[in-house]
């Protein structure tokens, strides 16, 4: 995980959830963008791309 992407999620998002595989689900801390929500995961391991 880049620690550019640590400080994003920590700064703004709030986590939603977490599933069996321990990957993190956060949603944004502000309000919508563009009418949706701002949603992201961060996946647990290594990086395959």
């Amino acid at each position: 995980m880049y620690i550019g992407t640590m400080i994003y999620t920590w700064l703004n998002g709030v986590l939603v959830g977490t599933d069996q595989f321990g990957n993190r689900y956060y949603r944004a801390r502000k309000g919508k963008l563009y009418g949706r929500e701002r949603r992201w995961v961060l996946f647990r391991g290594d990086v395959e791309a």
